[in-house]
C-alpha cells in the first residue's frame, strides 16, 4: 500500500548497509521511495548509483542479499537512522498513526452500533417469544443477550483504549 508519506519523500534515500566489492572499492546500499510510491534498494558505488535491487523488497531481504554479494559487510543500525530523520517525517509519522487510530475506532463503534441493535432486536423478540414465568426460551435469549453484551463491554474497553492512545499521540 503506497502511503502518503511515501509519495512526499519520493527520492529520499536513507542508507541502510555498507561493503566493498571484489576490487575493494566502497559500495552503500541506500533505500528510497521512488515511481510513485514503490521502495527500492539501491547501491552506489564512490557515490554514483550503479545497480539496484528489485522494487518492494523488504529490508531484511534486502540485506541479506547485500550480505551475499559483497564482503566486509556493516550493516548500519536502525536507531542510527531515526535519529537522522527530520522532524517533518516525524509530523507524517504522527499524522498516520493518528488517521490509523481513527480508522480503528470508527470500526470498533460500528461494531458497537451492530451489537447494540443485534442487543436491542433480542429484547424484542424476547419480548414477544418467551413465557413470562421461564423456559427454555428465555433461557436461550438471555444467553445470547448476555454474550451480545459481554461483546458490546469488550468493544467499549477496546474503544476507551484506543481514545487513550489517540490523547497520547495529539499531546505531542
Amino acid at each position: 500500500m503506497i502511503k502518503l508519506k511515501d509519495l512526499l519523500y519520493e527520492g529520499k534515500e536513507t542508507l541502510i548497509a555498507t561493503g566493498k566489492d571484489k576490487q575493494g572499492k566502497k559500495i552503500e546500499m541506500f533505500r528510497t521511495v521512488r515511481w510513485g510510491g514503490l521502495i527500492t534498494h539501491i547501491l552506489k558505488k564512490n557515490g554514483k548509483e550503479y545497480d539496484q535491487y528489485p522494487p518492494n523488497l523488504k529490508n531484511q531481504v534486502a540485506k541479506q542479499r547485500f550480505k551475499q554479494d559483497f564482503k566486509n559487510t556493516k550493516i548500519v543500525e536502525i536507531k542510527k537512522l531515526e535519529k537522522n530523520i527530520l522532524e517533518a517525517s516525524n509530523v507524517w509519522k504522527r499524522f498516520d498513526k493518528l488517521q490509523s487510530l481513527y480508522g480503528n475506532t470508527m470500526d470498533i463503534e460500528t461494531d458497537m452500533k451492530d451489537i447494540a441493535r443485534d442487543l436491542k432486536l433480542a429484547h424484542r423478540e424476547m419480548e414477544q417469544e418467551a413465557e413470562p414465568e421461564g423456559g427454555p426460551t428465555a433461557d436461550r435469549y438471555a444467553d445470547q443477550i448476555h454474550k451480545l453484551e459481554k461483546e458490546y463491554n469488550k468493544q467499549k474497553k477496546l474503544l476507551k483504549k484506543y481514545f487513550r492512545e489517540i490523547e497520547k499521540v495529539e499531546r505531542f
